[in-house]
Formats: C-alpha cells, sequence, structure tokens
C-alpha cells in the first residue's frame, strides 16, 4: 500500500467495504457481523464488572494477574489503597510512569513516537479534552537479534 493512502487508526472510515464484502458472501445479516459493522460505527464499548466477580475467580491465572497488579500497583503508587483501586467495578483514574528502559532508550523512544504521530498511529491528546481514565507507562525491550 502506498504510504499516502495509510490512514492509522481510522478503520471506520471502511465501513462500506466491509458491508460490500459482507453482502457479497452472503452473510450482512449474521449477527457477529452485525456486532463488526456496529464497532466499526460506534467504537468497540468494553463493560467492566467486578474483579472479585465469580466468572473472574474461575480464570485459570486469575491469583497470578491479581498479585502482578498488586505490585504493580505498589511500585507505581505506594502511598494508594490496593484494595480500594481493585475492588470496584470500572477502573479508576490512573497514570502509570514509564519504565527505566525508556530513559535508557530515549533518543529511540523520541523518534519511534514521532514516527507514530507522523502516520497517525498516534496522537496528541487535547489538553481541553477529557481525562483519560488509564495511561499506561511505556517500557523498552530492545532487540539484540536484530541490531538495525
Amino acid at each position: 500500500m502506498p504510504e499516502d493512502l495509510f490512514q492509522a487508526s481510522n478503520i471506520r472510515l471502511h465501513r462500506a467495504a466491509f458491508e460490500q464484502y459482507f453482502a457479497a458472501a452472503g452473510a450482512l445479516q449474521r449477527k457477529p457481523v452485525q456486532r463488526l459493522l456496529s464497532w466499526l460505527e460506534d467504537g468497540l464499548q468494553l463493560d467492566f464488572c467486578h474483579p472479585r466477580a465469580a466468572h473472574q475467580l474461575q480464570h485459570p491465572r486469575y491469583a497470578s494477574k491479581l498479585r502482578q497488579v498488586e505490585q504493580l500497583l505498589r511500585q507505581q503508587l505506594p502511598a494508594c489503597d490496593v484494595a480500594g483501586m481493585i475492588d470496584c467495578d470500572k477502573p479508576q483514574q490512573i497514570a502509570f510512569s514509564n519504565r527505566v528502559s525508556c530513559e535508557k532508550h530515549a533518543a529511540w523512544v523520541s523518534g519511534h513516537i514521532a514516527e507514530l504521530l507522523r502516520v497517525g498511529t498516534l496522537r496528541r491528546w487535547p489538553a481541553d479534552g477529557p481525562r483519560p481514565m488509564v495511561i499506561s507507562g511505556m517500557g523498552v525491550v530492545p532487540n539484540y537479534s536484530n541490531p538495525a
């Protein structure tokens, strides 16, 4: 695809092409297709549930994932009420700091972010926009097998 045609994060601009494709396949009225088309139109709306809900507790890695989240919260926000952050029906507003690896590889991070902004994969958050619920910190894992 020519670079000037690429528009990251704008899949919803192509909803008509999806409709045409599924109509030609005779699948336009199928529920999964209708769900996909609604996501393209309205975005994907996630329903959050309480982390200690019965179906959550049944997950085979529930305990280990819960410990990881608790450890991350204690590490990033030492003064926070960990139980209070976890025992809720939706995420609390939080911003995690970047990992130390971002400082070690600051030139690469800056260049990569500039490129992602250029092609539209990332966009600057408007200063007057609504405050995000969760801001995830970045980390860098060098690929020593590919020095390029």
